[in-house]
């Protein structure tokens, strides 16, 4: 009886042993299942073949819409009989002209009238068929060549007329004129304008040479004298 109590004496002296190896060797199993490592395999599919669709617009496309043709109706005409029933009638109709023995004849005079004529709008063009051109040049048929005739019939008359203002000498003042205008239908130069200038007496003499410049032929444009604009540029520039 003394032996078998001490045995259990002894276990129960054993028993928080027991829970520690317990709990150590719990924690060693939930350790080794944290750090377990399985081998896997990675697939990897690749197409054969690489299909790239891009983006594309679907064209206006339009149909012709036919529509059915309407069955034909066969029209029936109706054919009425004449029939012709003799009328007694003895009436004569006397064909001359009693009514009016004396008829009106018509001496009525038409009289022509005259259309006022409107003139159509005379609207300056920058560029012509036929540039407008002096008369010293007309005889040139090439275009550009009459073109560059008239350019240095241009130049000659500046180069002999043009005077440099001696206010703006002294103030040494210099620059480029240029100057718009337009060959009318006629030949004549109209609406001159400054477009830009270094000085109002700069482009006051170029104006006054450019009144002196030769009689031109006017632009042409399918056949028609049209007015056409030119832009002069006047270089003033003092000698060092």
């Amino acid at each position: 009886m003394e032996a078998k109590k001490n045995a259990s004496q002894t276990l129960e002296n054993k028993k928080f042993l027991f829970f520690q190896l317990g709990l150590i060797l719990s924690l060693g199993l939930v350790l080794l299942a944290f750090e377990w490592k399985s081998s896997y395999t990675i697939f990897k599919f690749e197409p054969k073949e690489t299909h790239i669709t891009e983006d594309f617009v679907i064209p206006n496309t339009f149909f012709n819409e036919t529509q059915p043709e309407a069955p034909k109706v066969n029209k029936q005409h109706l054919v009425r009989s004449l029939q012709f029933v003799p009328v007694a009638n003895t009436t004569v109709i006397n064909t001359d002209n009693t009514l009016n023995p004396n008829p009106i004849t018509n001496n009525t005079t038409i009289v022509p009238i005259e259309t006022e004529k409107i003139d159509e709008p005379d609207v300056p063009v920058f560029h012509a068929e036929h540039f407008a051109h002096t008369k010293n040049c007309k005889n040139i048929e090439d275009e550009e060549q009459r073109k560059l005739c008239t350019f240095d019939e241009i130049n000659k008359v500046l180069q002999k007329n043009l005077k440099y203002p001696s206010d703006m000498k002294k103030a040494e003042i210099e620059g480029t004129v240029f100057i718009r205008f337009v060959v009318n239908k006629s030949g004549d130069i109209e609406n001159i304008e400054v477009l830009r200038t270094p000085h109002t007496q700069l482009s006051n003499e170029a104006i006054r040479v450019l009144k002196m410049f030769p009689e031109f032929f006017p632009a042409k444009q399918n056949g028609r004298a049209v007015s056409q604009y030119y832009t002069l540029p006047v270089v003033f520039k003092l000698k060092g």
